[in-house]
């Protein structure tokens, strides 16, 4: 607990976690009612998504992350471009 590593980690986890949850709230709260009171067009293609994690493996999940995001994904080259790090490299000590 005492390395600045390790509070940088415990920051970034308090971040991530401070933005993500009240987003996946409102999200989750807005599609529970739009599926359960209306009939629209796409409607089961947002209880697919919804569905989507229940059915896909963490690790698939993982490995499109890394195809997406890596530096030979599409995304890659201008994620680097933009100094943007979503997939991180070790550094040898």
């Amino acid at each position: 607990m005492t390395e600045p590593e390790t509070w940088s980690a415990i920051q970034l986890t308090l971040l991530t976690a401070g933005i993500s949850v009240p987003l996946n709230a409102v999200f989750g709260i807005s599609a529970a009612w739009l599926v359960s009171r209306y009939d629209f067009w796409g409607k089961s293609a947002l209880i697919t998504l919804i569905d989507l994690p229940f059915s896909v493996s963490p690790v698939i999940a993982g490995l499109i992350f890394v195809l997406l995001f890596g530096a030979q994904g599409p995304w890659g080259p201008w994620l680097s471009e933009h100094d943007i790090k979503i997939i991180l490299r070790c550094r040898a000590s």
